[in-house]
């Protein structure tokens, strides 16, 4: 009979201790999750880019100097560096 109730006891205190930590996961989770409405992005408008001479673009790096191709009708900027070149 107390082998039962050692049994019996022991199941009882595991069975609270399990419902404690998950209730406090739980809060744990509930409380993060809330925070997510709080956090306050700072975005600000992207500056339009003003149209110069014609050949020549104020662009957010600085201005770029372009050329007229007349014999394709086009404008073509040239060595405008964009990204880092490719390794290999």
């Amino acid at each position: 009979m107390k082998s039962e109730n050692v049994k019996h006891r022991k199941v009882l205190i595991l069975f609270r201790l399990t419902a404690a930590l998950s209730l406090a996961v739980f809060v744990m989770l509930f409380a993060g999750c809330a925070q997510l409405n709080r956090v306050k992005y700072n975005l600000e408008p992207i500056p339009k880019l003003e149209v110069l001479d014609g050949v020549v673009r104020n662009t957010t790096s600085g201005r770029i100097e372009g050329k007229v191709d007349e014999s394709l009708n086009t404008l073509a900027w040239e060595g405008v560096r964009f990204a880092k070149p490719p390794l290999g």
